[in-house]
């Protein structure tokens, strides 16, 4: 799961990077709230995408170490917490329909790689605890 999340982070920061420096903010034809929604949207997701790099890392440095699973527990959810924000956000930010579709949608394939993250580490939890 670490290197997934490496790489879907890796490519989060390039999304965020060129729509926070491709987008005019006074120009957009998508119907949103403000120009200023887009900033706040394109730095959330760059902030979503460092910390999807920082799990990442850490469920690699320490998938055998059975110490730290409680942690990565607890990173998972707060990973689960930011895919529920973000399409909290999305729906904000889009002010028609296609904004709820896309939260719905968001938060479905979006919480599976959170999902099996907090699996993994409780598989490490009770490993720890029949040790």
């Amino acid at each position: 799961m670490g290197i997934l999340y490496i790489i879907f982070g890796g490519l989060g920061i390039i999304g965020a990077i060129s729509g926070l420096g491709l987008t005019d903010y006074r120009n957009t034809t998508l119907p949103t709230a403000s120009g200023m929604s887009w900033a706040i949207f394109y730095g959330f997701a760059l902030v979503a995408a460092l910390f999807s790099i920082f799990i990442g890392l850490m469920g690699l440095l320490n998938r055998e170490r059975l110490e730290k699973a409680a942690m990565l527990r607890i990173l998972g959810v707060i990973a689960l917490l930011l895919v529920i924000v973000e399409a909290i956000f999305s729906m904000a930010v889009f002010a028609d329909a296609l904004g709820g579709a896309m939260a719905i949608f968001g938060i479905i394939f979006g919480a599976a790689l959170p999902a099996l993250y907090i699996i993994g580490a409780q598989k490490n939890v009770s490993a720890q605890k029949a040790s």
